[in-house]
C-alpha cells in the first residue's frame, strides 16, 4: 500500500539541531546589489525645488515695492503679473522664475532685480496607502524618511483576529515606488529596527503602498483536536502551534507535514499611482464604504488611487468577530458630467493598472459601494458549519480549517456548488489530493456553496437527485475541475 505522502521530502537535522534548513529569500549577489542601490539613493542631493500649483510665493522687485505681491500659483501652474499677464512658474526653479519675470519686466523697468520667496509650498507631496491608520498624502521635505512618513500615517492599521486586536502591516510586501521604479527596500529594517540606509529619504512623488497580512496565517489541520487558522508571529514554531491546537490525536501519522510556499497560484500585484499634488481650487467627492468619504481637493495628477488613498481606504465592519474592509469594487462607479465612466476598481487600485486608475477631474463623483452579499456556505460533514464573507485569494483549504476540518464520515471528495441553487454547477474536489501537493488548492468565489458529503455514495446520490434532477445536470459531476472553472 502507497501512501498519499510518498513523495513529500523527509526533513532531516542539519548540525545545529534545527529541524528544517533556514532558506534564504535571495542570494548574496541579490543583497550585494539592492545594497549598493540603496547607498546609491542615499548619497544622491536633493533635487532643485521647482514651483508648481498651490505654492504660495512672494514677489519682489528692488526698488518697486508696488510692483511686490504674495500670490498662490494656480491650477494652470500661471501667476498674474503687472505689464506681463499670466506667467508660467510651475515646474521652474527658483532662479529661472525669477529670471523669467526679470526678462518680462525688462522692457518696462530699467535693470529689474527680482526675487521669489517661497511662503508655503504644497506641491512637495508623497502618498502612503493600504494597512497604516491614516493613508493619505502628506507633506515631505528633505529630512523626511520612510519611517517618518509611516508614523504621520498613523503606523499599522489594526483589526481584530480570532477575539485579539493585531496589526495588519506587512512589512516583508510593501513597497515604495519612485518614478514608475519599486525600489529595493526592507521595510521591516527600515521601520522596525531602524536601519538608516533602508530608511531612505522621501522625494516629491513617491508611494508608499503598506500590504496587509491578510494572506500571513499558518493553517493547521488533520487529526488535531482543533484545526483553525492562525495569525503568524515572527518565532513562532511547530510544538507551539500544534499545542495551540490541542495537540495531535490518537490517530495522527508518525510524522507531521508542513506544506511551504503556498497552495493557489493567486499573487497581489503592487498598487501602483502618481501622487497628488493638492490644487485649492479643484475638488471631487468619494462616498459610501470608504473611511473618511467627502470632498477633496484635486489636480491634473490626481489618479483615482490617490483620492481613494485621500478617503482611508475601504471602511471596516465586524463579521463574525472579525473586521473585515467592505468596499466592493466590481459594483463601485465614478460619474463624470452625469455619465458612468467604465473603470475597473480593482484593477485601478488593487492592481495598479494605469488605464483604468484615471485621472480625476474637477467634479467627478466617486462612489465605493459595499460588499453585503460577498459569502461563502460550508455545509455537511465538517465540525462548524457556517456563513463566512468572501476574501479574494480565499482557498477551499483554509476553508475547510476554519471549519474546524471535516468529520470522520466524510466522503473521499468535496462539492462545490457554483452559480446559486437556481442553475447550479457543482464540482468534485480531490482534498487529499491537495494535501499531498498532487493537485492546486482551489480559489473560491463568492456565492459558493461548499458541501462535504458523509462517506455514502447513497447521501450523496441523494443529495444530487434533488439539487439536478435531471441527468444531463448529473453528467457535470463526472468531469474533473478545470483551470477555466475554478482557477480564473
Amino acid at each position: 500500500m502507497t501512501s498519499n505522502y510518498d513523495s513529500v521530502f523527509e526533513v532531516t537535522n542539519t548540525d545545529d539541531d534545527s529541524a528544517i534548513l533556514d532558506e534564504t529569500g535571495r542570494d548574496e549577489e541579490t543583497a550585494a546589489r539592492n545594497r549598493k542601490r540603496l547607498m546609491e539613493i542615499e548619497m544622491e542631493e536633493e533635487p532643485a525645488y521647482r514651483m508648481n500649483s498651490g505654492d504660495e510665493i512672494e514677489i519682489r522687485v528692488y526698488d518697486h515695492p508696488d510692483l511686490g505681491m504674495v500670490t498662490r500659483i494656480g491650477p494652470d501652474g500661471t501667476i498674474g503679473f503687472a505689464f506681463m499677464g499670466q506667467v508660467k512658474l510651475s515646474g521652474l526653479t527658483i532662479a529661472e522664475g525669477a529670471d523669467a519675470i526679470r526678462e518680462g519686466l525688462a522692457p518696462y523697468v530699467k535693470n529689474p532685480v527680482v526675487s521669489i520667496t517661497i511662503k508655503t509650498i504644497l506641491s512637495e507631496t508623497a502618498t502612503i496607502s493600504g494597512s497604516c491608520a491614516r493613508p493619505g498624502v502628506y507633506q515631505v521635505s528633505n529630512s523626511t524618511r520612510l519611517a517618518d512618513l509611516y508614523a504621520m500615517a498613523g503606523s499599522s492599521a489594526a483589526r481584530l483576529f480570532n477575539g485579539v486586536t493585531v496589526d495588519v502591516a506587512d512589512f516583508e510586501h510593501s513597497l515604495i515606488i519612485r518614478n514608475g521604479q519599486i525600489l529595493p527596500v526592507d521595510f521591516k529594517k527600515a521601520i522596525a529596527e531602524g536601519d538608516r540606509l533602508n530608511n531612505i529619504r522621501i522625494r516629491k512623488g513617491d508611494y508608499i503602498f503598506i500590504a496587509q497580512r491578510m494572506e500571513s496565517s499558518v493553517i493547521i489541520c488533520g487529526e488535531v483536536r482543533n484545526p483553525h487558522k492562525r495569525l503568524f508571529e515572527q518565532g513562532m514554531g511547530l510544538i507551539e502551534t500544534l499545542t495551540a491546537a490541542g495537540w495531535m490525536t490518537e490517530y495522527h501519522w508518525k510524522h507531521v507535514i508542513i506544506i511551504r510556499d503556498g497552495l493557489a497560484p493567486y499573487v497581489k500585484n503592487p498598487v501602483v499611482s502618481i501622487p497628488i499634488k493638492p490644487i485649492l481650487s479643484e475638488t471631487a467627492t468619494i462616498s459610501g464604504s470608504c473611511a473618511k468619504p467627502g470632498v477633496y481637493q484635486v489636480s491634473n495628477s490626481t489618479r483615482l488611487a490617490d483620492l481613494y488613498a485621500m478617503a482611508g481606504s475601504s471602511a471596516a465592519r465586524l463579521f463574525n468577530g472579525v473586521t473585515v474592509d467592505v468596499a466592493d469594487f466590481e459594483h463601485s462607479l465614478i460619474i463624470r458630467n452625469g455619465q458612468i465612466l467604465p473603470v475597473d476598481f480593482r484593477k485601478a487600485i488593487a492592481e495598479g493598472d494605469r488605464l483604468n486608475n484615471i485621472r480625476i477631474r474637477k467634479g467627478d463623483y466617486v462612489f465605493i459601494a459595499q460588499r453585503m452579499e460577498s459569502s461563502v456556505i460550508i455545509c455537511g460533514e465538517v465540525r462548524n458549519p457556517h456563513k463566512r464573507l468572501f476574501e479574494q485569494g480565499m482557498g477551499l483549504i483554509e476553508t475547510l480549517t476554519a471549519a474546524g476540518w471535516m468529520t470522520d464520515l466524510h466522503w473521499k471528495h468535496v462539492i462545490i456548488i457554483r452559480d446559486g441553487l437556481a442553475h447550479p454547477k457543482l464540482y468534485k474536489v480531490d482534498v487529499d489530493g491537495i494535501l499531498a501537493g498532487k493537485c492546486r488548492n482551489i480559489l473560491l468565489k463568492a456565492g459558493d456553496i461548499i458541501y462535504v458529503p458523509k462517506d455514502d455514495i447513497s447521501e450523496y446520490n441523494v443529495f444530487v437527485k434533488k439539487l439536478m434532477p435531471t441527468a444531463q445536470l448529473f453528467n457535470l459531476l463526472t468531469t474533473r475541475l478545470t483551470r477555466e472553472a475554478l482557477l480564473d
